[in-house]
């Protein structure tokens, strides 16, 4: 299984759980987070032209890895209620 499709599967699963959760204060954290992580795998192509330092990059990916977790962790929450 790819990234892709991981990706893909939880963008469609935070965007359905959001749907779900309409008018509550969860949806509208789960959409940004969702948005947050779109944004993260269209920049990732550029990641060569926007982050020159390893330090950067590296914080970058630590930013990207935990709103990742965070999305996860409201998805499951969201999916168990």
């Amino acid at each position: 299984m790819s990234y892709l499709t991981l990706f893909g599967y939880v963008l469609y699963q935070s965007i359905r759980h959001a749907r779900r959760l309409r008018g509550n204060h969860r949806a509208d954290l789960l959409l940004g987070l969702a948005a947050t992580l779109l944004t993260a795998a269209i920049v990732h192509p550029f990641d060569n032209y926007f982050s020159e330092s390893t330090e950067v990059r590296s914080l970058f990916w630590f930013l990207m890895g935990l709103t990742t977790s965070v999305l996860v962790t409201v998805v499951k929450e969201a999916h168990q209620s």
